[in-house]
């Protein structure tokens, strides 16, 4: 130490004067630093928001679209049960005419009344089918052994039939099982 203590002492001050701005510089940069994260978190912070008030308003959108689903299937379940009403009403008075139960029919008129009876079986069908689907929509559906199409298609083909029986003098009778569904 060679050096008088005035010029050490001012080398010292210089010395932690450099220092200083330097841990200053370190502070300003730290900060921009810190701003930079407080910024990404609030970012983050509004994103979490927008996700969770999304995510509620999906909830909410399924919550109405199952409404609007079993609205329908009520309204298909009622709506067939009263169409196939009806329809078996009008199946079995079409089947008491062209059986000849109300008098004797010309093949022209036998001819219209099956294509009547045939259109009425295809809406019938069509309903058996709706409520069939409304049947495995709501998990009501039993399934058994048996075929619930084979009692119907045997009824068409003696629809066809009885008309050749009756001319000679022969009587079909078929009586339908009860579905089990």
């Amino acid at each position: 130490m060679s050096d008088d203590p005035t010029t050490y002492t001012q080398k010292l001050e210089e010395e932690v004067k450099a220092r200083t701005l330097e841990l200053a510089e370190k502070v300003i940069t730290i900060n921009e630093q810190l701003a930079h994260v407080r910024q990404i978190n609030s970012e983050l912070e509004r994103s979490g928001k927008l996700l969770i008030r999304r995510d509620l308003e999906l909830s909410r959108a399924h919550d109405r679209l199952r409404e609007i689903d079993q609205m329908k299937t009520d309204f298909i379940s009622v709506a067939t049960h009263q169409m196939r009403t009806p329809l078996s009403g009008v199946r079995w008075t079409l089947s008491m005419i062209i059986k000849g139960d109300l008098g004797e029919l010309t093949n022209e008129q036998r001819t219209f009344l099956m294509k009547a009876y045939e259109s009425n079986e295809r809406m019938i069908a069509l309903i058996d089918d709706l409520l069939f689907t409304d049947r495995i929509e709501s998990g009501k559906l039993v399934i058994t052994d048996e075929s619930t199409y084979a009692p119907d298609l045997v009824e068409n083909v003696l629809l066809e039939l009885r008309p050749v029986a009756a001319r000679r003098n022969v009587t079909i009778e078929f009586t339908k099982p009860e579905a089990k569904l």
